[in-house]
């Protein structure tokens, strides 16, 4: 029956805050202190202020007549999110002598007294064994932390808080959820689990990315957790560019004879038939991305890693290569600790060898020969020509001789 009316009375006080350190006067209105004190001390616009209104507001307890020291204000909020929202500007009191708390039955502030050491001690025990935990996760996507805490109490209190300085952007407390940030960070990305009190980030950035902590206050004790969560921005796609080169043999060769005149196909061979070297034909690709961050760009043979280069905010690319003939398999693969993009190397595709430095060679001495042959077949037929006609002379001076001395016997 006792706690039935203890709670009762608490469920009475819930839209109650106590203001204290507010100067007292003997014709003052308490209600338009409490209001100029909303303006002045936590610094709640005028035209919000306007609309906020009491059931009743009144000093606790009676004035005494020799006491200097002002007493405190009970404002009981007719609205009870109006309420939430001046008490969530208690902060703008950190440093001053005013105070600003939810009231209490004075059963429920003898437990509390009693409590707090308890909790002071487990607060600074948790804080030894606190636990960091990393979560990385891809830009665009949804994040839960999880409180791993299986139902919230009444009176339970949870709260999340960003960064470094411990900013409190969100919490539950007497079962109602209370969102802090909504800037342009944060600005419909939070939600909060209402039966466990676990925070999901929707569609985060990488301005999201930090320290979040969990604190846990409830009537089983006091618990904490944190969080680092790293955002990445989406990887690209590699690209895969060619760039036709020919590698020659570093070693000495006898004087070559040039049979091709080809910038992609080369073949050396000496003046004497006895030694012959060629050269070995490479393609030299290139793999390239841009506008990353955080990410290492690698050359695969197989599963074999045979090169690589990591930065943080560059376009990269890497070079490779390899011979026209190569059957190995080759891929180019782009990582960062969430996700990868790979390309496979298509050698008959991107590296295409021209015909073969002897075969082009051949085709050159066929126009040679050809050339050569015209002019003995010229040369022979001259020769011919030559003699056809020296034979026509012979015959000429011959039968001339012949009809003179036939002339010469008949006289």
């Amino acid at each position: 029956m006792q706690e039935t009316i203890l709670d009762i009375q608490s469920r009475s006080m819930r839209d109650n805050l106590i203001f204290s350190g507010i100067p007292e006067s003997s014709t003052e209105d308490p209600e338009k202190s409490v209001k100029d004190f909303l303006i002045n001390q936590l610094k709640l616009s005028p035209e919000t202020v306007e609309h906020i209104t009491f059931h009743r507001v009144h000093r606790l307890g009676q004035k005494h007549i020799n006491s200097t020291r002002s007493r405190p204000i009970i404002a009981k909020f007719e609205h009870f999110k109006q309420k939430v929202l001046v008490q969530r500007q208690g902060r703008q009191l950190k440093g001053t002598h005013y105070g600003l708390n939810d009231q209490y039955p004075q059963e429920i502030i003898r437990r509390r007294k009693l409590l707090f050491p308890i909790r002071r001690t487990m607060i600074n025990q948790d804080a030894q064994t606190d636990e960091m935990i990393s979560v990385s996760v891809m830009e665009g996507d949804s994040i839960t932390l999880n409180s791993d805490v299986t139902e919230i109490l009444r009176y339970d209190r949870i709260m999340w808080f960003f960064g470094p300085s411990e900013t409190r952007i969100t919490d539950i407390y007497d079962q109602v959820i209370t969102i802090y940030d909504q800037s342009t960070r944060f600005k419909d990305k939070l939600q909060l689990d209402s039966q466990t009190g676990s925070l999901t980030i929707k569609n985060i950035r990488t301005t999201n990315s930090g320290l979040y902590k969990l604190n846990v206050l409830s009537q089983r004790g006091v618990s904490h957790k944190t969080f680092t969560v790293t955002v990445f921005a989406p990887v690209s796609t590699p690209v895969l560019q060619t760039i036709p080169q020919v590698s020659h043999d570093p070693a000495p060769l006898p004087i070559p004879v040039i049979t091709s005149d080809s910038s992609q196909c080369s073949s050396s061979s000496s003046s004497s038939s006895s030694s012959s070297r060629s050269s070995v034909s490479r393609c030299s690709l290139v793999c390239s991305v841009l506008n990353v961050s955080d990410v290492t760009l690698s050359w695969y043979k197989g599963v074999s890693v045979l090169s690589s280069i990591s930065v943080c905010d560059l376009s990269i690319s890497l070079s490779l290569e390899v011979e026209y003939q190569d059957k190995n398999t080759y891929s180019c693969v782009l990582n960062n600790p969430v996700r990868n993009q790979t390309t496979h190397l298509d050698i008959t595709q991107l590296c295409q060898p021209c015909e073969d430095s002897v075969q082009c060679c051949g085709f050159t001495e066929a126009v040679i020969r050809l050339v050569v042959s015209a002019l003995v077949g010229v040369a022979i037929v001259a020769v011919l020509i030559y003699d056809i006609k020296s034979n026509q002379i012979n015959q000429e001076r011959r039968a001339h001789e012949h009809h003179h001395q036939s002339l010469t016997d008949t006289i």
